[in-house]
């Protein structure tokens, strides 16, 4: 491994390479907020590595960034004389003063100022969108979707989808909040964090939707009609948003994939289960409980065993 070149100084510094910075933090999909919140610094500073306005910074600096992009410190630096630094800048000569004159002031072309000024905000707020000094917040939503129903003893699945408006790199953080009495099973993709309540996601979005899911059971504690109400938020940009879509299950001794009561799985409903089949079957769900009622004649709940019973052909015709 070889060592990465340290400036001659009296605090050690090193060399860094700005576009092999930005070139891995995006394919890391990272931010430069994330980048400057892991450093405790600003983004600012982050911006000056990028676009090379400060090719030089403390060698332990260097080493908490490679850490942060997840490579090694040579990854981020470069070869002493690789790219010239720029040259130091050149004093004016001194102008030798007349004090023999009085000084005047000279008020001519004044009017000029006010649009040298406007000239030159306006031309900062270009160079700093072109340098990425100014982030164009990305429009991300989130969306739940939950069955209309299920039993109080079977565990149902609950799905967000998260939606930007662009093709960009954009990250965010989604929590879900679930009543107490609520079981949680697992979740699609993993927690990032779970508490008593809720659970944490922390992901980014690279154009297409993003869902994230897991199963919930009330565990039988629900009384039949009960409701079980769900909240969620969405923070993105230290904006925070709340989780669009359905709030609320209600607790019916009916399948979730029946939406409309009446004891079967049709072909349609069926069919909006294998629309997602991979992500309920990662997720946990029964499927071939699913299909049984489908092939079948339906099904029924068993208070006894606590579960759907699949109805055949000959228990059909006895009921």
């Amino acid at each position: 491994m070889s060592t990465p070149p340290v400036k001659s100084s009296a605090i050690a510094c090193v060399l860094i390479d700005g576009d092999k910075i930005r070139q891995i933090r995006q394919e890391q999909g990272f931010t430069q907020l994330y980048v400057a919140t892991s450093l405790a610094i600003t983004t600012d500073t982050v911006s000056r590595w990028e676009n090379k306005r400060s090719p030089s910074i403390k060698l332990e600096n260097a080493e908490k960034l490679a850490e942060v992009l997840g490579v090694e410190l040579e990854a981020i630096t470069r070869l002493s004389g690789s790219e010239p630094e720029p040259p130091p800048a050149i004093a004016p000569s001194p102008v030798a003063r007349d004090d023999s004159k009085p000084s005047l002031v000279s008020f001519k072309g004044l009017w000029v100022w006010p649009f040298l000024l406007i000239a030159l905000a306006v031309g900062l707020l270009v160079y700093k969108k072109d340098t990425g000094l100014v982030a164009t917040p990305v429009k991300v939503t989130a969306e739940r979707l939950l069955p209309r129903h299920s039993s109080p003893h079977l565990p149902f699945p609950v799905l967000l989808r998260v939606h930007a408006a662009e093709q960009a790199v954009t990250s965010f953080i989604l929590q879900e909040s679930y009543p107490e009495s609520c079981i949680v099973i697992g979740g699609l993709p993993a927690f990032t964090a779970q508490g008593e309540n809720g659970v944490k996601w922390i992901s980014t979005t690279g154009g297409d939707d993003l869902y994230f899911g897991y199963l919930a059971s009330s565990g039988g504690t629900a009384r039949n009609g009960e409701k079980l109400v769900f909240a969620g938020t969405l923070l993105v940009d230290n904006k925070e948003q709340q989780v669009t879509g359905s709030t609320s299950i209600e607790m019916l001794d009916y399948h979730w994939a029946d939406r409309n009561n009446d004891y079967r799985i049709d072909d349609n409903e069926i069919l909006t289960i294998y629309s997602s089949f991979e992500l309920f079957k990662q997720m946990g769900v029964d499927i071939d409980k699913i299909q049984a009622i489908w092939a079948g004649y339906g099904y029924r709940f068993d208070p006894d065993l606590k579960e759907f019973i699949v109805v055949s052909e000959a228990t059909a015709g006895g009921e």
